[in-house]
Protein backbone atom coordinates (compact mmCIF):
# COMPACT_ATOMS: atom_id res chain seq x y z
CA UNK A 1 0.00 0.00 0.00
CA UNK A 2 2.96 2.43 0.66
CA UNK A 3 4.28 1.85 -2.50
CA UNK A 4 1.32 3.51 -4.14
CA UNK A 5 0.54 6.14 -1.91
CA UNK A 6 0.93 9.08 -4.05
CA UNK A 7 -1.16 7.69 -7.10
CA UNK A 8 -3.98 6.74 -4.81
CA UNK A 9 -3.28 10.66 -3.09
CA UNK A 10 -3.19 12.03 -6.40
CA UNK A 11 -6.22 10.09 -7.32
CA UNK A 12 -8.16 11.33 -4.14
CA UNK A 13 -7.62 14.89 -4.87
CA UNK A 14 -8.75 14.83 -8.26
CA UNK A 15 -11.91 13.65 -7.92
CA UNK A 16 -12.49 16.57 -5.00
CA UNK A 17 -11.27 18.63 -7.51
CA UNK A 18 -13.18 17.82 -9.90
CA UNK A 19 -16.45 17.26 -7.34
CA UNK A 20 -15.71 20.69 -6.15
CA UNK A 21 -15.90 21.96 -10.07
CA UNK A 22 -19.26 20.89 -10.96
CA UNK A 23 -20.54 22.14 -8.08
CA UNK A 24 -19.02 25.51 -9.28
CA UNK A 25 -20.68 24.75 -12.60
CA UNK A 26 -24.19 23.90 -11.27
CA UNK A 27 -24.39 26.94 -8.92
CA UNK A 28 -23.38 29.55 -12.25
CA UNK A 29 -26.14 27.79 -13.88
CA UNK A 30 -28.61 28.21 -11.05
CA UNK A 31 -27.42 32.18 -10.48
CA UNK A 32 -27.95 32.82 -14.34
CA UNK A 33 -31.42 31.32 -14.01
CA UNK A 34 -32.05 33.23 -10.90
CA UNK A 35 -31.09 36.80 -12.51
CA UNK A 36 -33.59 35.93 -15.52
CA UNK A 37 -36.21 35.69 -13.11
CA UNK A 38 -34.87 38.15 -10.56
CA UNK A 39 -34.85 41.08 -12.81
CA UNK A 40 -38.66 41.37 -12.35
CA UNK A 41 -39.11 40.25 -16.06
CA UNK A 42 -42.46 38.99 -16.39
CA UNK A 43 -42.42 35.19 -17.90
CA UNK A 44 -45.02 33.87 -20.00
CA UNK A 45 -46.81 30.92 -21.62
CA UNK A 46 -46.43 30.23 -25.14
CA UNK A 47 -50.57 30.36 -25.05
CA UNK A 48 -50.06 33.55 -23.13
CA UNK A 49 -47.23 35.11 -24.99
CA UNK A 50 -49.76 34.95 -28.01
CA UNK A 51 -53.14 36.17 -26.60
CA UNK A 52 -50.44 39.27 -25.02
CA UNK A 53 -49.61 39.63 -29.23
CA UNK A 54 -52.94 39.20 -30.31
CA UNK A 55 -54.08 41.94 -27.71
CA UNK A 56 -51.07 44.44 -28.86
CA UNK A 57 -51.72 44.02 -32.40
CA UNK A 58 -55.47 44.44 -31.96
CA UNK A 59 -54.35 47.68 -30.02
CA UNK A 60 -52.65 48.83 -32.74
CA UNK A 61 -54.77 48.24 -35.25
CA UNK A 62 -57.15 50.36 -33.06
CA UNK A 63 -54.61 53.16 -33.52
CA UNK A 64 -53.77 53.08 -36.51
CA UNK A 65 -56.01 55.24 -39.01
CA UNK A 66 -55.52 53.40 -42.61
CA UNK A 67 -53.45 50.67 -41.49
CA UNK A 68 -51.73 49.29 -45.04
CA UNK A 69 -50.01 45.83 -45.99
CA UNK A 70 -46.35 47.09 -46.68
CA UNK A 71 -46.39 49.28 -43.24
CA UNK A 72 -48.20 47.07 -41.18
CA UNK A 73 -45.80 44.22 -39.66
CA UNK A 74 -46.19 40.51 -40.41
CA UNK A 75 -46.44 38.37 -37.65
CA UNK A 76 -47.44 34.88 -37.59
CA UNK A 77 -48.45 33.09 -34.79
CA UNK A 78 -45.69 31.68 -32.46
CA UNK A 79 -43.35 34.32 -33.24
CA UNK A 80 -41.48 35.46 -30.13
CA UNK A 81 -42.13 39.60 -30.81
CA UNK A 82 -44.06 42.24 -32.50
CA UNK A 83 -43.10 45.12 -34.37
CA UNK A 84 -45.03 48.29 -34.54
CA UNK A 85 -45.07 50.62 -37.68
CA UNK A 86 -41.38 52.27 -36.91
CA UNK A 87 -39.71 48.37 -36.43
CA UNK A 88 -39.51 48.78 -32.53
CA UNK A 89 -40.63 45.80 -30.41
CA UNK A 90 -44.18 46.20 -28.88
CA UNK A 91 -43.54 46.24 -25.09
CA UNK A 92 -46.28 43.66 -24.19
CA UNK A 93 -44.95 41.40 -26.41
CA UNK A 94 -41.49 41.04 -24.79
CA UNK A 95 -40.10 37.01 -25.56
CA UNK A 96 -40.30 34.22 -22.75
CA UNK A 97 -36.17 33.88 -21.67
CA UNK A 98 -35.87 30.54 -23.81
CA UNK A 99 -33.20 30.08 -26.28
CA UNK A 100 -35.77 27.93 -28.03
CA UNK A 101 -38.34 30.57 -28.80
CA UNK A 102 -38.89 31.43 -32.68
CA UNK A 103 -37.46 35.07 -34.21
CA UNK A 104 -39.68 37.47 -35.82
CA UNK A 105 -39.04 38.63 -38.92
CA UNK A 106 -40.84 41.75 -40.72
CA UNK A 107 -41.00 43.76 -43.63
CA UNK A 108 -41.91 47.42 -43.34
CA UNK A 109 -41.57 50.31 -45.48
CA UNK A 110 -40.02 53.41 -44.38
CA UNK A 111 -42.33 55.81 -46.59
CA UNK A 112 -39.82 55.91 -49.31
CA UNK A 113 -40.34 53.06 -50.80
CA UNK A 114 -37.64 51.29 -49.50
CA UNK A 115 -38.12 48.42 -46.88
CA UNK A 116 -36.87 47.60 -43.16
CA UNK A 117 -36.35 43.92 -42.27
CA UNK A 118 -36.72 43.41 -38.57
CA UNK A 119 -35.30 40.16 -36.86
CA UNK A 120 -36.05 39.91 -32.94
CA UNK A 121 -32.43 38.16 -31.63
CA UNK A 122 -33.43 36.23 -28.25
CA UNK A 123 -30.93 35.20 -25.48
CA UNK A 124 -28.89 32.43 -26.45
CA UNK A 125 -29.85 32.38 -30.09
CA UNK A 126 -27.05 30.40 -32.32
CA UNK A 127 -25.72 32.01 -34.93
CA UNK A 128 -26.67 29.18 -37.36
CA UNK A 129 -30.37 30.00 -36.43
CA UNK A 130 -29.75 34.40 -37.03
CA UNK A 131 -28.32 33.03 -40.39
CA UNK A 132 -31.31 31.11 -41.35
CA UNK A 133 -33.86 33.39 -40.26
CA UNK A 134 -31.63 36.07 -41.98
CA UNK A 135 -31.97 33.64 -45.09
CA UNK A 136 -35.40 33.16 -44.44
CA UNK A 137 -36.17 37.44 -44.93
CA UNK A 138 -34.06 37.30 -48.03
CA UNK A 139 -31.12 39.42 -46.56
CA UNK A 140 -28.63 36.90 -46.89
CA UNK A 141 -28.13 34.08 -50.37
CA UNK A 142 -26.76 31.52 -48.10
CA UNK A 143 -26.67 31.00 -44.58
CA UNK A 144 -23.66 28.84 -44.42
CA UNK A 145 -21.56 31.39 -46.29
CA UNK A 146 -23.13 33.97 -43.49
CA UNK A 147 -22.40 31.49 -40.71
CA UNK A 148 -18.46 30.95 -41.74
CA UNK A 149 -18.12 34.73 -42.00
CA UNK A 150 -19.95 35.80 -39.14
CA UNK A 151 -18.31 33.15 -36.57
CA UNK A 152 -16.24 35.40 -34.74
CA UNK A 153 -19.43 37.53 -33.17
CA UNK A 154 -21.67 34.30 -32.23
CA UNK A 155 -21.29 35.36 -28.37
CA UNK A 156 -21.55 39.17 -29.34
CA UNK A 157 -25.22 39.36 -30.31
CA UNK A 158 -27.10 41.83 -28.95
CA UNK A 159 -30.58 40.96 -27.65
CA UNK A 160 -33.43 42.96 -29.57
CA UNK A 161 -34.52 44.15 -32.80
CA UNK A 162 -31.79 43.94 -35.46
CA UNK A 163 -33.84 46.25 -38.49
CA UNK A 164 -31.96 46.39 -41.96
CA UNK A 165 -32.77 48.63 -44.67
CA UNK A 166 -32.80 47.41 -48.36
CA UNK A 167 -30.04 44.74 -48.85
CA UNK A 168 -27.09 44.84 -46.31
CA UNK A 169 -23.96 43.40 -46.98
CA UNK A 170 -22.33 40.92 -44.34
CA UNK A 171 -20.43 43.87 -42.59
CA UNK A 172 -23.58 45.66 -42.13
CA UNK A 173 -25.04 42.84 -40.98
CA UNK A 174 -22.63 42.14 -38.28
CA UNK A 175 -22.70 45.51 -37.02
CA UNK A 176 -26.73 45.42 -36.72
CA UNK A 177 -26.24 42.30 -34.92
CA UNK A 178 -23.87 43.23 -32.20
CA UNK A 179 -25.68 47.00 -32.02
CA UNK A 180 -26.51 47.53 -28.40
CA UNK A 181 -30.51 47.51 -28.33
Amino acid sequence: MRKHRKWLMGFGIGIIVGACMLQLIQFAKDQDQQMMVADGAKTYTQQQLDDEVAKALEEAKNKLPDPTPSSAAAVKPGNAAATNQTGEASPSASPAPSASASPAGSALSDGGGESVKALYITNGMSLRTVALSLQALGLIEDADDFTEAARSISRKMEVGTAEFKGKPTYKEIIAELTRKK
